[in-house]
């Protein structure tokens, strides 16, 4: 079974996508996880979908700025 994860930097955009994939059915064959950078630590998956877009009023891009985030995510997939 592959299974796939697409990672976020924020709680929000993991609610909105994983609102959208709810209508699509999930098989045997084929599962997804959607989660934040922080809640996938310890996480491995076989092909991992990161999105990097940031949005808020005062253009700063918080946490992500330090690369803890930025790391996490990028070492949750089992090949490269």
């Amino acid at each position: 079974k592959t299974n796939a994860g697409v990672l976020y930097p924020y709680k929000a955009q993991v609610n909105v996508l994983g609102e959208r994939l709810r209508k699509f059915k999930q098989d045997k064959f084929f599962h997804v996880v959607v989660n934040t950078f922080d809640a996938s630590q310890g996480d491995e998956r076989d092909i991992v979908l990161i999105s990097m877009v940031r949005c808020n009023l005062n253009g700063d891009i918080s946490f992500l700025d330090g690369g803890k985030g930025a790391n996490v995510a990028l070492t949750r997939a089992r090949y490269v």
